[in-house]
């Protein structure tokens, strides 16, 4: 039923809208003034409705609540206490605790052992690690006499290209065997 009421409503609104429209386009200002009355009356009407059906629903889930809070006040009753698991700490909380002087006690010796351990490890440790290094970077470490020959071999102009075994070995990487005329 409210359903069909809410179409006649909006059917009477969209008509009487129209129906001022046309009056006012052709100048018929009483026409207009009944059909503006007529629209306003249905959009009330129709907003009476929408509102009385809304309070209606929501008194519905009111008394769908009420009795639905009687089950939830009956579970509240039968749920069973709950555990307090740190009761033990509230007893003792006006004197000094042992067990928080032990904690923070032993938090002090740990960190100093911690240290200790890490000195002597660091101590220990750094000449080991650096001569395994040098080992490791001596297939890379550059000739002991440098990179640059000696002047006397750079300005010898006399030596044919294959004998420069130095600056091949610069260049290449490894020495050249000799070339044989």
């Amino acid at each position: 039923m409210r359903k069909l009421t809410v179409a006649v409503l909006a059917l009477t609104m969209f008509g009487a809208g129209l129906l001022g429209g046309r009056a006012l386009y052709e100048w018929e200002w009483t026409r207009a003034l009944w059909m503006t009355v007529g629209f306003v009356a249905a959009e009330v009407a129709l907003f009476g409705v929408l509102v009385l059906g809304r309070l209606k629903e929501l008194s519905a889930q009111l008394e769908r609540d009420r009795s639905q809070e009687l089950v939830r006040t009956r579970l509240q009753e039968s749920r069973p206490p709950t555990r307090d698991h740190f009761v033990w700490l509230r007893d003792s909380m006006s004197r000094t605790n042992v067990f928080v002087t032990m904690v923070i006690g032993g938090g002090v010796i740990l960190s100093g052992m911690l240290w200790a351990i890490d000195h002597v490890a660091r101590r220990t440790t750094t000449a080991s690690l650096e001569r395994g290094l040098a080992q490791r970077l001596r297939s890379i470490a550059p000739p002991p006499d440098g990179l640059v020959p000696p002047d006397d071999v750079l300005l010898a102009e006399d030596l044919p290209h294959g004998e420069r075994q130095d600056l091949w070995l610069l260049l290449a990487g490894h020495r050249r065997d000799p070339v044989e005329p």
